[in-house]
């Protein structure tokens, strides 16, 4: 690969990483429309590369690109929040379902100090970083199962998942003990080796979440 081809692929790559990320976490929030000149100026590149990002990027769903007019950024509906909360009860609780008796007494015991953590993030007002502390929690149960097709489906509706969480995290914030209490609850489960009380909980949890999410939005 030439010299200026290679230049154009890196500042695609780039291009393609930052506004994707700008979705995620709400910098560019759903139904707001991209300029690529004013992206080429944010990012100190000429428009090739980000029209060749935003290509991809429409490619992946997270925008829809108008000729002329610029890019729709895609928000979450009502009805992809319902799917990507159904999606989650499934793949968590396969996962807890296929471990063993023990290996979900001692995931119930190292997941013990993520509870911690949470507490201490929320204090201290760092929503990014629950955002990720809870991703991470939760995609725990998914690991555990041992499935290497369910982690990898879990794994490419992450980023689904951080938006969603950071386009509803007011109500996060408003209900922070909740969570912390329903993680908790989560592990209790595990410890008592109980998967259908966990599923019973786990759908309970990601369902109130939604609610208060729809109630504020």
């Amino acid at each position: 690969m030439s010299g200026p081809e290679k230049k154009t692929e890196s500042s695609a790559d780039r291009a393609l990483a930052y506004i994707r990320q700008a979705i995620i976490d709400g910098t560019f929030p759903g139904e707001s429309m991209l300029s690529e000149s004013q992206l080429a100026a944010q990012l100190g590149m000429s428009r090739t590369p980000v029209r060749t990002a935003l290509t991809r990027l429409q490619d992946e769903g997270w925008i829809r690109i108008y000729p002329k007019s610029g890019a729709l950024v895609r928000g979450l509906t009502s009805e992809d929040v319902t799917d990507l909360v159904d999606a989650r009860v499934v793949l968590e609780t396969s996962g807890v379902t296929r471990a063993t008796s023990e290996v979900r007494a001692r995931l119930a015991v190292d997941l013990r100090p993520a509870i911690q953590e949470q507490r201490e993030v929320l204090a201290a007002g760092d929503m990014q970083r629950f955002v990720e502390l809870s991703i991470e929690f939760h995609g725990a149960f998914l690991t555990v199962g041992g499935n290497p097709y369910l982690i990898d489906l879990g794994e490419r509706l992450a980023n689904r998942q951080r938006q969603m969480l950071f386009a509803h995290q007011d109500a996060m914030r408003s209900r922070s003990d909740h969570i912390i209490d329903e993680h908790q609850h989560l592990l209790d489960c595990l410890r008592d080796d109980d998967p259908t009380r966990f599923d019973h909980i786990l759908r309970a949890h990601l369902s109130d979440t939604l609610v208060h999410a729809t109630n504020l939005a």
